[in-house]
């Protein structure tokens, strides 16, 4: 966690399709931060080494596409998840990002 800038928040119950350039696959969001996200659930055949890759994050009726880029990926049985740089986000995933951040905060104060 040395490196990271932004720290990573754990989330559940979100859901991700990830287009590799070729095939579209569905799997789930273990982590996010304002840089980075982190994937899970994913099938083996998800091409990790094509660079580039789409993904769209869904919760409720809120939709964000990112580009990302892996950066490591780790298989778990029939799985596979994978650490990302966000490329690029919207100013809705930032403001997204943000509300979590901010409930962090103020969970951490209260310690």
């Amino acid at each position: 966690m040395g490196r990271r800038k932004h720290p990573r928040i754990i989330l559940n119950h979100l859901s991700v399709d990830v287009n590799d350039g070729v095939n579209f696959f569905q799997g789930n969001v273990s982590d996010i931060s304002r840089s980075g996200i982190g994937l899970a659930d994913l099938p083996r055949e998800l091409n990790t080494e094509a660079g580039k890759m789409t993904i769209v994050v869904s919760r409720r009726d809120n939709h964000f596409r990112l580009d990302i880029t892996p950066r490591w990926h780790v298989y778990k049985g029939n799985t596979k998840s994978i650490g990302s740089k966000i490329l690029n986000s919207s100013w809705a995933w930032e403001e997204f990002v943000s509300k979590f951040e901010q409930r962090i905060q103020k969970e951490l104060s209260f310690i």
